[in-house]
């Protein structure tokens, strides 16, 4: 077994900067940027980031077809398999002459974890991101609660925490579902919010205010249930002052879309990603969030939503307790009660009205993405769990983050100071 002390002293001084292995089977290219911003993050307070991983999954668009079709499970069990033995043969040969100071074990990470303790009794940090139990039983309904396959995903789940030192989701409330999901202590969860690692430096100039009697507002994405769009597309078809462009979506919300009528709703690409994706976003001004009213739309802030704040862009979304946590209604976003098509309606038709108010809700969207989803935000707030995770020190001397500080409970130190400085 290699040992994280054992090592020290080889390949690197005691004075070099910290590293990080980023190890697993993690998307790189396309998709959720999950495993790239917390990169960035790191990256941006100087830390060193050596990523080790092998292609064994899906594309990110096939792996709920993968779920769903049990017979092709065998299939993908086999591989996985054999990715396990190239990752633990290629960590092996890594330690024997590199000194790590973390492993961290990116989304999705079940199956790249459960066997790190024989080879690496050094810190780990497992970015679980989202419970596979949630996601194909509660969310999705692809499996009832109580079958063989809910029971085996939740053990999944359970089981990938357990051999964590610490487990990543994405709010203070997906922590404390996953950890009251697993029975774990709470304590074994943390919170590193979604980011954007292809944000703009500075938020786009504001595009001219639309001359046409609609507001076009922007929709993107892939039409999760989640996107509550039976209220968005409700909303549009009632109000009188906005129009809906439609980035992506499912074949049949591209359908019902198309029926309200040009008028209404511009349907443009099936997806788009990188810079045609910024272009949508700088040629709007106001942005749509999530609109579902499941537990999980409670639980979470959308990379949309913070794909607008980096833009400096007004956002509408769902009023959850995750919004109420990391962002500040009424300030930088605006907020509706999800499901609720005669609300999110006239909030459209008001914020068509609105230039002046929206110019300055955009503003303070990218004083807010800033503060809490930037990579150096979010670099921070990991070298703090870091910190707690190793009994080290992560955090340069001169952080704004008093030392003792990292001592208290570190969701409620990065958050009060969040919210106090975004409300100032």
């Amino acid at each position: 077994m290699f040992c994280r002390r054992a090592l020290a002293g080889r390949s690197r001084g005691a004075e070099m900067a910290k590293r990080v292995l980023f190890f697993g089977i993690f998307d790189v290219e396309g998709g959720y940027p999950r495993a790239r911003s917390l990169e960035a993050g790191l990256s941006e307070h100087g830390v060193e980031v050596v990523k080790m991983r092998v292609d064994a999954l899906p594309k990110r668009g096939e792996r709920l077809q993968l779920v769903r079709q049990k017979r092709r499970w065998p299939d993908a069990f086999w591989r996985l398999l054999g990715a396990r033995k190239q990752l633990r043969d290629q960590l092996r040969s890594y330690l024997r002459t590199e000194q790590v100071d973390a492993l961290l074990v990116p989304y999705p990470g079940w199956f790249a974890i459960p066997w790190l303790r024989g080879i690496w009794d050094g810190p780990i940090v497992l970015d679980l991101f989202l419970s596979l139990y949630d996601t194909a039983v509660c969310d999705r309904q692809i499996f009832k609660p109580k079958s063989l396959a809910a029971r085996m995903l939740r053990r999944f789940d359970r089981k990938a925490c357990q051999r964590a030192d610490l487990t990543l989701l994405d709010t203070p409330e997906h922590a404390n579902f996953v950890a009251e999901l697993t029975g774990l202590p709470r304590d074994l969860f943390a919170f590193v919010p979604v980011g954007d690692p292809d944000a703009p430096e500075a938020a786009f100039p504001l595009p001219p205010w639309p001359d046409s009697e609609r507001l076009p507002v922007l929709y993107c994405g892939t039409g999760v249930p989640l996107h509550g769009l039976d209220t968005l597309l409700a909303a549009v078809a009632r109000c009188e002052r906005a129009s809906l462009t439609v980035v992506g979506g499912t074949p049949e919300f591209r359908a019902q879309a198309r029926a309200l009528g040009e008028e209404r709703v511009q349907l443009r690409e099936e997806w788009v990603s990188g810079a045609a994706l910024r272009e949508y976003f700088a040629s709007h001004w106001v942005h749509v969030g999530i609109f579902g009213e499941s537990p999980k739309a409670q639980r979470v802030v959308p990379l949309k939503v913070v794909h607008a704040l980096g833009c400096g862009r007004s956002v509408i979304t769902g009023d959850s307790s995750s919004v109420n946590t990391l962002l500040a209604p009424g300030s930088d976003c605006m907020t509706v009660p999800m499901g609720n098509v005669v609300a999110l309606a006239r909030a459209f038709d008001a914020v068509a009205e609105s230039e002046s108010i929206l110019r300055s809700i955009g503003q303070r969207a990218r004083r807010s993405y800033d503060r809490m989803f930037s990579p150096w935000a979010i670099g921070r707030r990991l070298l703090i769990h870091l910190e707690n995770v190793t009994g080290s020190t992560w955090l340069p001397e001169d952080s704004p983050i008093l030392r003792s500080e990292a001592c208290r409970p570190v969701d409620d130190v990065l958050l009060q100071e969040s919210l106090a400085s975004i409300r100032s």
